[in-house]
């Protein structure tokens, strides 16, 4: 029987005592083992949706000749994913609030094969001028899945693993769509040899996405019978008026919105970074295979960082500082990186990447579990989700004015703009003077309910900070 909480013993408010609540309001919590099932059903869904971002950006010139489009066109395969982010992540945020984990991640793979096999039709003969707006729709398809993942590992790890456990998890989770970034960046080029084998690269990808489905639909869960922590077993309303009530109070907590910003140019800068690798290298002389095992090298480089200093982080619990250094070596990485990037240098270069992919990796998974410590409690897909969107709207920015910048020029402006985006995220952050209001809460050993004697419904998101 697997430690599955039904519809009934959803996180609710007037509708009895459920067994979780009073599980824990007799303080017994349970870590089941079947929690790295669902781990592991929920990294291959994010690592499947992230090669399918990637897919296209390390084979961009085979891509221009198939479909008869230019650099900007292909570009906006990646962008699109990041655009469609932003209007949509509220409502898959809430979704997952309201039906769970499983609902809503069941969903968001369903959307991932179908945008896959959409993409198929971009390769139908007769469809002419159409064929590459086929494409685009997939794209799409599949960033309106992302939103339903990308920002779930805290709640995640919050639902199913214990204290000593959970940054781990979270660190986890994240690492999986750099997983798929860098199995997809490296698939590609090794696939797509020359422009006619498109169809059976998209073939392929669809064959994965649907196996992908399958493995979710069957596996996931969206939380235990009984908690595996104090604050798991808090009680949180998920009516529209609460979930606007909390989104309201995260844009005026000013030390969220603070590392929200930090987020929102360290991750849109290195995303950018990662999007636009085939356009900065090409013009000096390297290959779509050479590009694929560069950024591959640092996607991998980031998931040995994440994996060490994740448990690390919840050892020591120094969210601020550890998101200080990573933010740092990002900076470190992409200096060295633009300095190494001329002709006949893929030695130098695979160090540089490894460097950046080490730091800005282990960032994206400090962003979201800082932020769900400093604005508890929130839920934590709301935080996590409004970091990553404005992270998305730096990353289109990034990404638009590197895609029209002359060959000549890219370079230059590129790295002038990235770098000066780290510098003043590191400057933003050193204001950040937020509390660890989660941590604070397991360490007393109560929940906020607990503590000063409200309800649910009663309570004000932030009350009493800033």
């Amino acid at each position: 029987v697997l430690p599955m909480a039904n519809d009934d013993e959803r996180r609710t408010v007037g509708v009895g005592t459920p067994p979780r609540a009073a599980a824990a309001a007799e303080g017994k919590y349970v870590v089941y083992p079947y929690r790295w099932v669902v781990l592991a059903a929920y990294c291959l869904l994010s690592v499947s949706n992230a090669m399918q971002w990637i897919q296209f950006s390390p084979i961009s010139d085979n891509t221009q000749k198939y479909w008869g489009v230019g650099l900007a066109a292909v570009n906006m395969l990646s962008s699109i994913f990041m655009i469609v982010f932003v209007p949509v992540w509220p409502l898959a945020s809430w979704f997952l609030d309201v039906k769970g984990l499983y609902w809503g991640l069941t969903i968001s793979a369903t959307l991932n094969a179908v945008a896959a096999c959409t993409k198929l039709l971009g390769c139908v003969p007769g469809m002419g001028d159409f064929s590459f707006w086929w494409v685009m729709a997939g794209q799409a398809l599949a960033g309106i899945s992302q939103t339903f993942f990308m920002g779930a590992p805290p709640q995640l790890a919050a639902s199913w693993f214990p204290v000593k456990e959970r940054t781990a998890a979270t660190s986890i989770g994240s690492l999986a769509n750099p997983v798929g970034i860098g199995l997809g960046t490296y698939m590609a080029p090794c696939i797509v040899k020359v422009p006619d084998d498109m169809f059976t690269f998209l073939a392929i990808q669809a064959a994965i996405m649907s196996v992908v489905l399958v493995v979710v639909a069957l596996l996931l869960r969206s939380r235990p019978k009984t908690p595996p922590s104090p604050t798991t077993s808090q009680a949180q309303e998920t009516s529209v008026k609460a979930y606007l009530i909390s989104l309201k109070g995260l844009i005026l907590h000013k030390d969220f919105m603070l590392l929200a910003t930090s987020c929102m140019l360290t991750l849109g800068a290195y995303w950018a970074v990662l999007s636009l690798s085939s356009s900065l290298l090409m013009p000096f002389g390297y290959t779509d295979t050479q590009i694929g095992f560069l950024v591959c090298t640092a996607l991998m480089s980031g998931v040995l960082s994440c994996t060490l200093f994740g448990v690390l982080l919840d050892r020591f619990r120094t969210y601020r500082y550890f998101t200080f250094m990573a933010m740092l070596g990002t900076l470190a990485g992409f200096v060295t990186l633009f300095a190494a990037i001329r002709r006949n240098n893929l030695f130098c270069l695979t160090w540089c990447w490894a460097l950046t992919g080490w730091f800005g990796t282990t960032a994206f998974a400090f962003f979201l579990e800082l932020g769900v410590e400093c604005t508890y409690p929130t839920p934590e897909t709301m935080s996590a989700n409004l970091q990553l969107s404005l992270a998305q709207l730096s990353g289109i920015a990034f990404i638009s004015i590197g895609s029209v910048v002359k060959d000549n020029n890219r370079l230059i402006v590129s790295f002038s703009m990235l770098a000066g985006s780290l510098v003043a995220a590191i400057l933003l952050l050193c204001l950040f003077r937020g509390s660890y209001r989660r941590l604070q809460i397991e360490r007393d050993g109560s929940t906020v309910a607990e503590r000063d004697g409200s309800t649910a419904a009663e309570r004000e998101p932030f009350a009493g900070v800033n």
